[in-house]
């Protein structure tokens, strides 16, 4: 018997605007990383016409609007908290609504195992997961900056692999100093890395 396709039956689990929009990443991925990025800019400004809350300026560097950072934090919190957390019938739907995240990082072939055996019932290690996001976690924390937002980014991975979910103002100071950064930079880097107070990362 022919084997099935772990990527197939994934993709079958998936909604049709997901797997489509999964597609057109292998095709086209920087297309489709813009395409995601105005798309969000254009929600924000809607959403906020009205509530005088302020958006990112379009102009302003995408990095601010999206940053791989905060895909590879949104997986890390899946796979190391949230995946071995819950009950094996409810983790195909945790991954479903993280697919794109899944693809748009570079991570859905190193996940397929972890999400086949799921798919079988079986329960499945997700060591390996996340041992490969904090491998790309550590390269952008190793990296040069060569500018204002490549520091911000690699300050918000080395918060990422600290977090705990939740800090009190001591303990925030604590960790800026212990990072050398300044609470401002602290406070940019969160935000570009999606990491919220209480609520772990979204």
């Amino acid at each position: 018997m022919r084997a099935r396709s772990p990527v197939r039956s994934f993709t079958r689990r998936v909604d049709a605007n997901r797997t489509s929009e999964a597609i057109e990443t292998w095709l086209a991925a920087d297309a489709w990383r813009d395409a995601t990025a105005a798309y969000d800019v254009l929600e924000r400004t809607l959403q906020t016409m009205g509530s005088g809350r302020d958006v990112t300026p379009p102009t302003q560097d995408r990095r601010w609007r999206h940053s791989i950072v905060a895909d590879l934090l949104r997986l890390r919190d899946l796979f190391s908290r949230r995946i071995p957390g819950s009950q094996v019938r409810a983790v195909l739907e945790l991954v479903q609504d993280i697919a794109d995240v899944l693809v748009r990082s570079g991570m859905l072939e190193v996940a397929i195992p972890v999400i086949d055996s799921y798919e079988r019932g079986e329960t499945h290690p997700t060591d390996d997961v996340v041992a490969e996001i904090d491998t790309r976690l550590q390269q952008i924390i190793d990296r040069e900056p060569q500018d204002r937002l490549d520091y911000l980014e690699s300050l918000a991975a080395r918060i990422g692999l600290r977090w705990k979910g939740s800090e009190s103002k001591q303990e925030q100071e604590e960790l800026a100093a212990l990072l050398g950064a300044t609470l401002e930079d602290y406070a940019d880097a969160k935000k570009l890395g999606g990491i919220y107070r209480d609520i772990g990362l979204r």
